[in-house]
């Protein structure tokens, strides 16, 4: 039988830095003007853009490529909106349609 690959010490690590990282992306995107509402498309074309370069210098998986970043970056970006959907799902400003 074959252990399973989070028994690894490195494969946790990833995936914990991962998660904290796209945590705190998201909490960065919940917090900004206008508070606790979906960030507008300047705001997450800005933080894409900052995760992009994020990841070229200082990624999980590929360093100093800039395909592999914007690849990186995607998921990380998708991840981290996902954050603040949820952020903004519970801890959210009620506002009248």
């Amino acid at each position: 039988m074959r252990p399973s690959p989070f028994s690894d010490p490195a494969v946790l690590r990833i995936a914990l830095e991962f998660v904290w990282r796209t945590f705190l992306i998201g909490l960065a995107l919940f917090i900004v003007p206008p508070f606790a509402v979906i960030p507008t498309r300047e705001q997450q074309a800005l933080a894409f853009i900052g995760i992009v370069i994020w990841c070229y210098y200082d990624g999980a998986l590929w360093r100093r490529s800039w395909p592999s970043a914007v690849l990186e970056g995607a998921v990380w970006f998708f991840c981290a909106a996902k954050w603040t959907q949820a952020l903004v799902l519970f801890f959210g400003s009620v506002e009248a349609v």
